[in-house]
């Protein structure tokens, strides 16, 4: 289901291996991913995080026998499925200290959005697609994918790309700027490990507060932020003067 591997010195990976299923977002598949980066948290060798699929797919959507039974449930049901057992998942990409980086092959439908959308950066093979189709199915986001796509594209692109089910390519979203680069198929996992590999020299004592630092910029003012700046100098100074010490 989830084949875990450290692919460089800082750098561990996870694949969806489930193409039978389309490495949907089934509550194992979710529940497996949390583990791993719980796992990958309490190791202190480890600063960053690859998500990776199938050359085929890299995501499908959500679990679909879930949503084949979706109208049985009560509107509190389903309100505390989606809370409790879906987005544990994307919040924790999103806040923990690691860098997460999703490395996208193949078609990357509905759910599979907000997967990419949680991690930090994003790049794809040129082959890769997205297609959203939340609409066709009379539901909408629900794991956070309107609020990425429209800091990361703007309000008009967002909803461009919400309200359409038409396939969209890889290079296309890069110019919108959803992806961080795009690469022929072969050279996909090479320049992803050569990125993620730099990133991790550095430790991760020095990733986590960067990432963070970005992360909350949006959020806060200018003010906040320098004086969360000024604090993270502080402390990374400190902990240089010791080691230089050492």
């Amino acid at each position: 289901m989830l084949d875990r591997r450290m692919q460089a010195p800082g750098v561990a990976v996870a694949t969806l291996n489930q193409p039978e299923r389309g490495n949907c977002l089934s509550d194992e598949m979710i529940a497996a991913l949390l583990g791993w980066i719980d796992e990958m948290e309490q190791r202190e060798d480890v600063s960053v995080l690859v998500i990776e699929g199938q050359p085929r797919v890299f995501c499908g959507g959500g679990n679909v026998k879930v949503f084949r039974n979706w109208g049985a449930w009560t509107a509190t049901e389903r309100q505390r499925y989606v809370a409790t057992v879906i987005q544990p998942l994307f919040r924790r990409l999103v806040h923990t200290p690691l860098l997460t980086v999703a490395c996208v092959q193949g078609a990357v439908v509905g759910a599979g959005l907000d997967l990419l959308l949680a991690c930090d950066l994003r790049f794809a093979a040129a082959s890769a697609s997205v297609r959203t189709g939340y609409l066709d199915v009379g539901l909408v986001p629900g794991a956070g994918s309107p609020w990425h796509l429209s800091r990361l594209l703007g309000t008009s692109r967002a909803l461009e790309l919400l309200f359409s089910s038409e396939r969209r390519t890889a290079a296309e979203l890069a110019e919108w700027g959803l992806f961080n680069g795009v690469f022929a198929d072969e050279e996909l996992q090479p320049a992803v490990a050569r990125t993620c590999t730099a990133i991790a020299a550095h430790g991760r004592d020095r990733v986590g507060p960067l990432k963070g630092l970005v992360r909350t910029a949006a959020e806060e003012s200018l003010d906040t932020h320098l004086d969360r700046s000024a604090t993270l100098l502080a402390l990374l100074g400190e902990a240089r003067a010791e080691g230089e010490q050492t």
